[in-house]
């Protein structure tokens, strides 16, 4: 009887210690997350998103529509940049704890699912717009050299812009996936 209340007593020691060190390499992994997010590599990428400036129509449907898709995937991106440093401060207790604040809430669990969701939708945009463009790129052989130009700077932008967006999606993604599991883990404690 007395063995097999120290063998309970154990793996209950032992599940409260993996539980804790799994806690703490999630921690981790969000820490070297939010890194990221600081990094000088995303502050220039975030710049060179901000310096991005669209351009006028060009009078090719199919490029006018894949500029303005991808100004609305710039802006989208730019909106959930500034939303992520808030969650992040909103989740860390010694920052809500320090502001007295009844605005600073921490968001809960299904708010970062439907981040997540959004985010997720806005890659499979990217994925999209990245089809068009080699549809448009199509399209630009086909049109008069007047209108090559214009079509031209419009397909440009299109590419850069997508080429800063997805990672940047791509790192935001991966930080809010880990808040989810972070939640999940300071739940489960």
């Amino acid at each position: 009887m007395i063995k097999k209340v120290i063998l309970s007593l154990a793996v209950c020691f032992s599940l409260a210690l993996f539980q804790n060190s799994t806690f703490a390499q999630e921690v981790k992994d969000q820490e070297t997350l939010l890194a990221e997010l600081d990094s000088e590599e995303a502050e220039e990428r975030q710049a060179e998103i901000e310096g991005l400036e669209r351009p006028k129509d060009c009078g090719v449907s199919s490029i006018d529509n894949l500029t303005e898709k991808t100004t609305a995937l710039v802006l989208s991106t730019q909106e959930i940049k500034v939303r992520i440093p808030e969650i992040v401060a909103n989740m860390t207790s010694e920052v809500a704890d320090s502001l007295d604040n009844a605005k600073l809430q921490k968001p809960s669990n299904d708010e970062l699912v439907e981040l997540s969701e959004e985010i997720t939708s806005k890659l499979e945009e990217v994925t999209e717009a990245t089809a068009e463009i080699a549809e448009a790129t199509d399209e630009l052989q086909k049109i008069s050299p007047l209108k090559a130009a214009k079509a031209l700077k419009s397909l440009n932008y299109s590419k850069k812009a997508i080429a800063l967006v997805a990672p940047e999606l791509k790192m935001n993604l991966e930080v809010v996936n880990g808040l989810i599991e972070s939640s999940k883990a300071t739940v489960g404690l």
